[in-house]
């Protein structure tokens, strides 16, 4: 994974841009709690945090993508395919009756989503994913999806409001992608990093490296 000075400038420019996107995302969620315990906040503070939770995630799931494709801008290279290039900038395309290729934007669900971003970055960092959805946090995270689904398409009354134990499961599959997220760029920038000294030193026994 050894990048050129222009497509590291590229990376840390949109890196920088996209930090600002993720910090206004984390301050609403500290608005919305308003350094209140659980049991304090009223149901529409509990509903504004699961939004601005959620919005955060699919934040991060953007980021992860964005970081990859920049990573590996060449089209033609073989380390993110034709399929995982469009599936990243969320495109399908179709044949119309004319003959025509129309560009349309390719619904996912946020659970395969949040999947493909950490397999997408990883691949482009040549590092393992940091996704392990064999545990509790996993389906702390499932749940926590239909909840911020029920309150954004309500139906009645009741389904607008966030239990305890709803609060727990969006504070778990929170917490769960933040440090799976963290993992992940560590292992990416510890990559580098070592790539990088190695580069630098060039063994001069090997005259393929001087």
């Amino acid at each position: 994974m050894a990048y050129n000075a222009v497509i590291m400038d590229d990376i840390k420019a949109e890196g920088e841009r996209l930090n600002a996107l993720l910090a206004e995302l984390a301050q609403e969620i500290g608005t919305a709690l308003k350094g209140k315990a659980k049991d304090k906040l009223s149901q529409p503070e509990r509903r504004m945090y699961v939004r601005a939770t959620f919005a955060t995630i699919e934040a991060w799931i953007y980021v992860m993508k964005q970081i990859a494709l920049r990573s590996h801008p060449d089209p033609n290279c073989r380390t993110i395919s034709e399929a995982e290039r469009a599936f990243a900038q969320e495109h399908e395309y179709k044949l119309t009756d004319s003959g025509d290729v129309e560009i349309r934007r390719t619904k996912i669900s946020l659970e395969a989503n949040l999947r493909f971003g950490f397999k997408l970055l990883a691949k482009a960092g040549s590092v393992p994913p940091e996704l392990d959805v064999s545990g509790t946090e996993w389906q702390s995270f499932k749940r926590a999806i239909k909840i911020r689904d029920r309150i954004t398409h309500p139906k009645g009354l009741s389904d607008l409001n966030i239990a305890d134990e709803d609060f727990n499961d969006v504070t778990a599959g929170f917490g769960w992608v933040l440090i799976s997220y963290t993992k992940l760029f560590t292992a990416i920038v510890l990559k580098a990093k070592s790539e990088a000294e190695d580069n630098s030193h060039p063994d001069i026994t090997n005259p393929s490296t001087t």
